[in-house]
């Protein structure tokens, strides 16, 4: 097959229009990247308070575990995994400093929910309430009290007749807090490990207690002692009353429901596998 030659002429012209760029695609000029990244950050931006969400007065240091509210009034209790070192320096607890490789308050942690070990007197975990008030479109809280515990605390609850809070936790312990009676909180019930779950029954008048200890416990609070314990298969994580049923979550994935009239037996025992 033979090809075309090209002549000098031609050759010579297409050299000098590549070398000249006058044959290079047009684009359009740089834009400098700090302004592209500027534009892209603009847009992206999400709105940080689409709710208009406002923060409560002196809120907890650390992870909240619980929120409740009155049922008769604007009172909101929380209950969270903060503590304050009550020694005499008044500094918090690292838990060994450089011994711990600058994770000295996650192994303190571990240690107390490991251990159960309640020898350290000095450390507390606080229990807060605030009043919520609205006026028009503002809201705002004041703080109203505090009680402590001496581990983390997990769980919190109020008596029907919003006079008074229970709260339980990491130190085994459920304490009565007569908030509104200005009244010194006082302990109303054990377990063997971790307090997970507490809810006040008012159609049985019992204190429901639920626990890292595999057990259920049901508590007269003109009694020491439950007047029920109700063994369960795994450790117990959460429940839910709305009398005569209550349901607990357990650990292994697992749901139990009772019949508060006949709390004895399980009404269903279901598998989320």
């Amino acid at each position: 097959m033979l090809c075309p030659i090209q002549s000098q002429d031609t050759a010579s012209k297409q050299k000098n229009l590549f070398q000249s760029g006058s044959a290079q695609t047009s684009y359009p000029p740089a834009v400098p990247l700090s302004a592209a990244m500027a534009t892209f950050n603009t847009a992206s931006t999400p709105n940080p308070n689409p709710n208009k969400s406002v923060e409560v007065v002196q809120p907890p240091s650390d992870s909240v575990s619980s929120l409740t509210f009155s049922p008769n009034a604007n009172f909101l209790v929380a209950t969270s995994w903060d503590n304050q070192w009550g020694g005499g320096d008044g500094e918090r607890s690292d838990g060994g400093g450089d011994d711990c490789g600058g994770n000295g308050v996650a192994v303190v942690w571990l240690w107390w929910l490991s251990c159960g070990d309640d020898s350290n007197d000095n450390m507390m975990a606080e229990v807060r309430c605030w009043e919520i008030m609205r006026n028009g479109a503002t809201v705002g809280s004041v703080p109203k009290a505090s009680m402590s515990h001496d581990l983390p605390v997990l769980c919190s609850t109020w008596k029907d007749d919003g006079t008074t809070v229970f709260s339980g936790g990491c130190d085994k312990q459920v304490k009565m807090w007569p908030l509104l009676s200005g009244g010194q909180p006082m302990t109303v019930a054990m377990h063997d490990a971790p307090i997970s779950e507490i809810a006040w029954i008012p159609e049985m008048n019992l204190l429901v207690s639920g626990s890292w200890d595999k057990t259920l416990r049901y508590w007269d609070l003109r009694q020491s002692n439950p007047v029920h314990t109700q063994q369960l298969p795994d450790r117990c994580y959460a429940f839910a009353v709305r009398h005569p049923l209550m349901v607990v979550a357990i650990a292994d994935r697992n749901i139990i429901v009772f019949n508060l009239q006949n709390p004895q037996q399980f009404l269903n025992d279901q598998s989320l596998q």
